[in-house]
């Protein structure tokens, strides 16, 4: 049995070496809810797919600079 990104985030963020670690959520679907919830979870972006690697590597980019 394992966990899904939402519980892995929700883990991470209580541990203080990770409160401030960017993690980027990757799905094929959102709904409102789900954006909510994915964001409510400590998630800092959402890349719906398919997206390019332009798009990724933009995205990654904000946080590295």
């Amino acid at each position: 049995i394992g966990m899904n990104g939402i519980e892995l985030t929700r883990l991470l963020r209580s541990h203080k070496n990770y409160q401030t670690t960017p993690i980027i959520a990757t799905t094929a679907y959102a709904s409102t809810y789900d954006k909510k919830l994915i964001f409510n979870s400590g998630f800092n972006e959402l890349l719906l797919k398919p997206f390019t690697k332009v798009q990724l590597l933009s995205l990654v980019q904000q946080y590295i600079h």
